[in-house]
């Protein structure tokens, strides 16, 4: 078994967060031990547009940075049963010139391509979508396509995101975001883009949802760049909404609501939402560094002896 700093290291060691039937999505997230164990959370994010979520910033940078290697998979859909999408007619078999790494980015091997075309074990399968990327992205067959670009995914993000602020006391949890380039995709791409606004400034906060609906708004209403996405999607009007408009993914009304059902601070308060009073029994858990979460997880490998059951879905109730 690696040592326990390499498993830090590297992703694998976790806690495992319940969330109190408060997510959205999710009723229990994976959360790195390292974050789980720290006294407090400083957040640096640069606030932009993103492919599946809609957008980056805070809430992104603590949900998806915050969790393990298993739960970035249950984040992403993988624990919740989102298989990879197989139409094999599409696969031109070993005519493909991408053939050889299909098969080879499988970490369980999975994947066979012959001759005749593709054969994809699910059942051995750990929904990583290394082969739905590379199959869409590179060889742009679209024979192998990820099942996690849909509004649940950025609902994920948030119950993610509220399982790393529950191992944190009230006021221990800061965020900064860097509303600067604002491109329409995530910076995780292997090339940018023209940004779609003028740059707003930094902006911060300690609730991560006051910080980036801030950036949104701004963002909205700032006019949009010429020679921009902007332009492209016609919303370079002050006042349209950008990656509604480009993305196709945030409206007012989810954000609003997704804040409202996780109860994140005075912002949900203000909105009507049932945020958590401070201390209340709903408050964010308080924890000390070092404290020993319930059930956490002590094997190197994401998934080995995975407690999955309920991991993923929609809660009860």
């Amino acid at each position: 078994m690696p040592h326990r700093h390499c498993r830090r290291l590297i992703g694998t060691d976790d806690v495992i967060v319940d969330l109190q039937g408060r997510g959205n999505y999710l009723e229990k997230q994976f959360v790195a031990r390292a974050i789980a164990d720290a006294d407090a959370l400083l957040s640096v994010a640069h606030f932009k547009g993103h492919p599946a979520g809609g957008y980056g910033g805070a809430l992104k940078n603590i949900g998806v940075g915050g969790a393990s290697k298993r739960g970035k998979m249950n984040l992403h859909g993988a624990l919740a049963g989102d298989k990879p999408v197989i139409d094999a007619k599409l696969c031109p078999g070993r005519s493909c010139e991408w053939w050889q790494v299909c098969e080879d980015c499988c970490p369980e091997g999975s994947v066979k391509v012959t001759e005749k075309g593709l054969e994809v074990d699910l059942e051995s399968c750990v929904y990583c979508f290394a082969c739905a990327n590379l199959c869409v992205n590179m060889a742009g067959v679209k024979s192998i396509q990820r099942f996690d670009h849909l509004p649940t995914l950025g609902r994920r993000i948030a119950d993610s995101a509220l399982a790393a602020m529950m191992t944190k006391e009230e006021g221990k949890a800061f965020f900064m975001n860097y509303a600067i380039d604002i491109t329409p995709s995530c910076d995780c791409y292997g090339w940018s883009d023209t940004p779609i606004v003028n740059g707003l400034g930094i902006l911060a906060s300690y609730d991560p949802v006051a910080v980036d609906k801030a950036c949104i708004d701004m963002m909205n209403a700032a006019p949009g760049l010429l020679n921009s996405e902007a332009e492209e999607f016609s919303c370079l009007e002050m006042g349209a909404k950008k990656l509604n408009i480009i993305k196709g993914r945030i409206s007012r009304h989810r954000f609003t609501a997704r804040c409202q059902r996780l109860g994140f601070g005075p912002l949900c308060n203000q909105a009507g939402g049932p945020g958590p009073k401070p201390g209340s029994d709903q408050s964010l858990l308080p924890r000390s560094a070092g404290q020993e979460t319930q059930g956490y997880v002590r094997e190197a490998s994401p998934l080995k002896g995975l407690d999955t059951p309920r991991s993923g879905g929609p809660p009860r109730g």
